[in-house]
């Protein structure tokens, strides 16, 4: 019972409302406390993941790339991009080069010399073992060089916004100004 007189005693010293008011505050803290998930209404980009290791899957992530970035530009509208790749691009390869070089001096009986020279190289491969098997070890990609693109656009008619779409495909791709097309969408 020393327990309870103690707590009305001290309830009745500080007061009902500012008892509540402390409490209604500490409620809040454990609120403001509790994490979160982030909400997926944010203004971060969604960038749909491609496979890039076939020229397909590159085409269609540079193709989503340019129309998203192209679109920005003030006066050319809506967009649709088309890119060709040359090819599926190179993997290079790590691998072990040993080269043996043999001399070899020989002198016969009736005073004839006869040199020869043997040169031997040999590469291997370095392999890795990942996801139940062994692969090559891939120390970079060098991705496939762009053919040409297409543009078609709404300001696509327009000289002036053409010839800024057509510089910032030739700064972007390193394609040059022939091999880029921007025509006006219907």
């Amino acid at each position: 019972m020393n327990i309870i007189s103690k707590g009305k005693n001290f309830i009745q010293r500080i007061g009902v409302d500012k008892l509540f008011i402390v409490l209604l505050a500490g409620i809040l803290l454990v609120i403001i406390s509790i994490p979160t998930k982030p909400s997926k209404k944010s203004n971060e980009q969604t960038v749909t993941k491609y496979d890039t290791t076939d020229y397909a899957g590159y085409e269609r992530y540079l193709e989503e790339k340019l129309e998203k970035n192209l679109g920005k530009i003030k006066n050319l509208g809506e967009v649709s991009v088309i890119v060709k790749v040359k090819n599926d691009g190179e993997l290079v390869v790590k691998s072990n080069v040993s080269r043996n070089e043999k001399n070899v001096d020989e002198t016969d009986s009736s005073g004839g010399v006869r040199k020869s020279r043997e040169i031997t190289n040999n590469e291997e491969v370095v392999m890795e073992e990942r996801d139940s098997g062994t692969y090559p070890y891939v120390t970079s990609k060098i991705y496939p060089s762009v053919e040409g693109v297409v543009i078609i656009a709404k300001g696509g008619g327009d000289a002036k916004v053409k010839a800024e779409v057509i510089e910032a495909v030739e700064a972007l791709l390193s394609v040059p100004s022939h091999k880029i097309k921007v025509l006006e969408m219907k």
